[in-house]
């Protein structure tokens, strides 16, 4: 699947901004989540000698819509013959959607749904893609046996290390075991069905005005939005976020370091190791730490990826760019 021509015409007048819409929703579950470096080797393949994206490098040209307007929105998907329920054998457009639509919450459910889940799987596929890129090259360094201290290919793994929080000796079996744990992708409807349940399906007052998806709380001044009805004397806030990608990859680093969610990275590393393909449903029992409601919060993480078939979602592959 491949843009077309009218396509890219439609992409350059998706600038319109909408009267802001604020959607007063419950306090979100408080959480601290680790923040991931500005720039680092997560956003860059290691060894490159330019400041060229992974993405651009591998032919994929990331196009940017800036839009609140949904029905907008929704036309441009149509025109790009991006459908939902979606059908993993098919490419997935590289959009970028900054900011979701200001009246999302005007549309029936089903076509809400379906607007808010072809607007992040791509973020989700992208950020995937970059993760899967560096662990394919940390896989490949290990392959080759033992590491020189003084290598490029060492102060690469070094770079991804300390980016992903290991220590410890490159050579050493517990090192490098510790960073295959980390440096791994998460299941596209593991993601989606969490974004959807903590944003309400892209209405919340943080989804809409702060890029907020997750729930993510901060303690940084200026660096969030204070919830409506937080108690008093309290200082934290919800995280806010440049854009909807900027939240998907801290969502993605939360997940690969946070100390709250080692047992979802032991469950990955056990499917890695038994060869089977990472099962979003069965993840689900990770994210028990996530939310105070525990169990109870793990099974409506399910019950969304049930009903919705996000569990379907795998070897999701990006459009690349024609060839000359």
């Amino acid at each position: 699947m491949r843009p077309n021509s009218s396509a890219i015409g439609l992409l350059a007048l998706c600038g319109v901004l909408a009267t802001s819409i604020i959607v007063p929703l419950s306090q979100p579950h408080a959480r601290i989540e680790p923040s991931p470096p500005e720039r680092s080797s997560f956003d860059y393949l290691p060894l490159s000698a330019s400041g060229t994206t992974l993405l651009e490098r591998k032919g994929i040209n990331v196009l940017a819509i800036h839009t609140r307007s949904a029905e907008e929105l929704d036309a441009l998907f149509q025109d790009l013959d991006f459908k939902w329920p979606f059908d993993a054998s098919v490419e997935i457009p590289p959009l970028e959607v900054t900011a979701l639509p200001l009246d999302l919450d005007q549309l029936d459910v089903r076509k809400k749904k379906s607007v808010f889940f072809r607007t992040l799987l791509p973020l989700v596929a992208m950020e995937n893609r970059i993760i899967r890129e560096q662990r394919d090259f940390i896989k490949q360094a290990f392959r080759d046996g033992p590491l020189a201290p003084d290598s490029k290919v060492a102060a690469a793994i070094e770079d991804i290390a300390k980016h992903y929080r290991v220590t410890g000796d490159l050579n050493s079996r517990l090192f490098r075991e510790s960073l295959m744990r980390r440096v791994d992708v998460v299941p596209a409807g593991l993601v989606l069905a969490q974004a959807a349940n903590e944003s309400g399906w892209g209405t919340s007052r943080f989804a809409q005005n702060a890029n907020n998806l997750f729930g993510v709380w901060t303690y940084k001044r200026r660096a969030g939005m204070a919830p409506i009805d937080r108690d008093e004397g309290a200082k934290h806030a919800v995280r806010a976020y440049p854009s909807l990608r900027r939240a998907v990859r801290s969502y993605l680093f939360n997940i690969n370091v946070g100390h709250a969610y080692q047992e979802l990275r032991q469950l990955r590393a056990a499917m890695r190791q038994a060869g089977e393909p990472l099962d979003a449903h069965e993840l689900a029992a990770g994210l028990v730490r996530y939310s105070s409601r525990g169990e109870a919060y793990v099974e409506e993480i399910r019950r969304l990826i049930r009903i919705n078939k996000l569990n379907d979602m795998v070897n999701l592959r990006l459009t690349t760019a024609d060839k000359p």
